[in-house]
Order: structure tokens, then sequence, then C-alpha cells
């Protein structure tokens, strides 16, 4: 039952639930039995489902189910507790809508206790428990195959295709038809994944490399230069250095951007808008998804989109880069320091500009499935 993808991205995008529980880049919300590489700091949240009860009928398996979940409150401060246990009740009591592929009908809260434990007091630990049922439609497929798509080059898709290596990032398979691989066989150099979120987090030591295979080395090709470049990230702009190239070719930068200095970078090109302040579109922990689109050829027409919209270029809004090709995500050793310091969520590259019909039906699905409205 994938309830918990749900909680989890209703309870991450709730400002004041999120502000609580954020931890850098993540959130401390954990299914039950989740084995930490390190002790959480308090506060923390835990979910467990426990139970699942079809809604069975004489025209076939159940398409509607009940499924009852515990959420437990974990801090250190009794008053705080209290404070994010209402929290959290506001942001799930009654809440409908589709939240990561996941159509939640209604959600209802039925109950809270405060749960006794030996340590309470005496080593400041408070907990409280929360009982609610989630009515889950089953019958509606809200999944869109970016296969659909003309000239899918490379779709990492978000927690598919990931292998792991002690933590590490060894591989991450496309889903796309062609079936490339982004590898990794250095340990070092591996970005690291975090399982509870399938945040796959750089840094400017870290990159993953293009085969078509898992061995031999291939690029992508952008004969024109014509672009879809769409990534959801979970940014990390508090840095000594903002430049962070997200993806390029033997370390040269191909897509690139400048925070909280807003400037995005496309090959040669250099787009902006004119007059606009740090942080106006990517502010240090924020998750967001954004795309390059780029017509190719002379003078062809620029956009930057952050969750969809146009940021409304004035500077770079037109260019001509001529061919290029990317052939890795990160890199290690890039110019100045520079690399990738955000986690990425997922990302997906056509090696065309997209009608508007198929960009906002990619930018679509990538926002439903990493929970971005």
């Amino acid at each position: 039952m994938d309830v918990g993808k749900a909680i989890y991205n209703i309870l991450s995008n709730d400002a004041d639930v999120s502000l609580i529980l954020r931890d850098g880049p993540n959130f401390k919300i954990f299914p039950a039995r989740y084995k930490f590489t390190t002790s959480p700091a308090l506060p923390f949240l835990v979910y467990q489902v426990v139970s699942d009860l079809p809604n069975m009928t004489k025209n076939g398996v159940s398409t509607y189910d009940y499924v009852s979940v515990q959420i437990t409150m974990v801090h250190s401060s009794y008053s705080k507790l209290i404070d994010l246990s209402n929290k959290v009740r506001t942001a799930l009591d009654y809440v409908s809508g589709t939240f990561e592929g996941v159509v939640v009908d209604k959600i209802f809260f039925e109950n809270s206790n405060e749960i006794y434990d030996d340590n309470s007091g005496t080593n400041g630990l408070y907990q409280i428990a929360h009982d609610y049922r989630f009515n889950i439609d089953r019958s509606v497929s809200t999944e869109f195959d970016l296969n659909s798509i003309n000239n899918l080059q490379l779709w990492l898709k978000k927690g598919t295709g990931i292998t792991t290596d002690g933590g590490n990032v060894s591989n991450w398979t496309s889903s796309s038809l062609n079936a490339y691989q982004m590898i990794q066989t250095s340990s070092a150099a591996q970005p690291v994944h975090d399982a509870s979120t399938d945040i796959v987090q750089f840094t400017n030591a870290r990159q993953l490399n293009l085969t078509s295979n898992g061995t031999d080395a291939t690029n992508i090709d952008f004969p024109t230069g014509a672009i879809t470049f769409i990534v959801v990230l979970t940014a990390s702009t508090n840095l000594s250095n903002p430049f962070q190239i997200i993806a390029g070719d033997g370390d040269t930068k191909i897509i690139q951007f400048f925070a909280p200095g807003d400037f995005f970078y496309l090959d040669s090109i250099t787009s902006l808008v004119d007059g606009s302040s740090a942080g106006d579109y990517i502010a240090n922990g924020e998750k967001l998804m954004l795309s390059w689109t780029y017509a190719g050829g002379t003078n062809g027409a620029v956009d930057i989109l952050k969750n969809g919209t146009s940021i409304g270029l004035t500077i770079g809004a037109t260019g001509t880069t001529g061919s290029y090709q990317i052939n890795q995500i990160g890199v290690d050793g890039g110019a100045g320091t520079r690399g990738m310091f955000s986690g990425i969520h997922e990302i997906a590259i056509f090696n065309s500009l997209l009608n508007a019909e198929d960009l906002t039906n990619a930018q679509n699905d990538i926002k439903e499935r990493n929970g971005i409205s």
C-alpha cells in the first residue's frame, strides 16, 4: 500500500509541519521500523499501516480501500509536541486529492493518545499517537508514461532503477525505452541515496556517467541544440560556490544554475530576469521543478520554467548554441570547485523542444509524482 507516499507528500509540503520536521534538504518523517543510519534529532514522526480493509463487491476485487494508519510524533518538549500534534492533525484531517499517484478520497482523524514510556520525563521523551482512516480510491489510474512523448533520451524516474552500494548510487537505470544507465564505479564519487525520500544527493565530488549498457560510455546528442530538460531537485544554495552544474559533457557545463543569484545556463547561453533579487526563484532547502526549453538553431527561443510556469526571461530569451552533448549528471572536479550540490529527485531529457501539449503533460506527470503543486 502506497499510503506512506501520500503521508510524506502531504506533511513535507505543509508549511507548518515541514518547518518543524525539516532536516536540511530532508524531513524527519519515517515509516515504522525504518533503519536509521544515525539517530535522528528530535522531533521526528513515524507512521505505520495498521490495517487495509478492502471494499469487496460481487463485481470483482476491491477498487476502494479503508486504510487505518497510526502516526506517532516524538519530541523533547511536551508543549512543542502538543503544537506539532495539532499541526499534523490540521494538515491531514479531511484532506483529499492525489499525492504522488495515490488517490485519497478523504482522510479522517479518528483519535489521539499520549504514549507512556518509562523514559518519558526522565530522558525528556514525549510521544503522541494519532489514528487516521485513509479512504483510498484504487480505481483511478493517474500514471502517465513519459515514453509516449517522442525524443525522450533519459528518464531518471523518482525511486526507480536505483542500485546502491552502502547507500551510495552505483547505477541509476533510465526508464526511457533506450534503457540507458547512469553509473559510477568509484565509491568516493557516488552520490548518496536517501531511501526514505528517494533523494539522490550530489556534491562537487560526485557524478554519474552515461552508458548504453552499463559499461560503454555514450552521449545524448543535441545536433541543433534543441532541448527540453526537466529536473526536480531540493536545492542547497547556502554555499560558498553558488554555481551548480546539473548536467555536463566531460566536465564541461551544459545545464547549470547560479543560486541564489538566479542565473540559468544552457551551454553557451546565459539567461536571467533583469533586476531579479537573490533567491527569487531558488531558495535554500526548496523542493522545485526546473525546466530548460530551447528551440535550437540560430537565435532560438529559450525559456526557464519553475514548477511549470515561465519565470519570464528578459536577458538570454534567445540564443545560439550549435550542437552539444550530455554524458554526465553532476561534475566531479569541475572548474573552480563547481559541481552539483543539490539533491535530485527526477530528471527527464528530450533532445527536442516539446510542443505545448507534450510539455504540459510531461511536467504535470513529474510534478504529481514528486508532490509539487
